[in-house]
């Protein structure tokens, strides 16, 4: 098979995947909507971004450290044993 049929088929496992996520962020926003009525209030909103903006940060900080994703020696195909 060449790269690109490899290609096609890994984009499209990627979107369905992704479908999913959006899907499963769908049922949890509605969930929570119907739970608590202040949850789609724009003080918990702000709330929730201050809370989240860290988080952000930081795994932003982690995609640029390694953009291979591999982990460095794993990525070299040295074996990592425990001390």
């Amino acid at each position: 098979m060449t790269d690109s049929v490899h290609t096609t088929a890994a984009t499209r496992r990627l979107q369905a995947w992704e479908w999913f996520l959006i899907g499963v962020l769908l049922v949890i926003v509605v969930a929570n909507s119907i739970l608590s009525p202040q949850y789609l209030a724009l003080s918990n909103q702000i709330n929730l971004f201050q809370l989240s903006i860290e988080k952000a940060i930081a795994a932003l900080a982690m995609v640029q450290a390694d953009p291979g994703g591999a982990g460095g020696a794993v990525e070299q195909g040295v074996e990592q044993r425990p001390v």
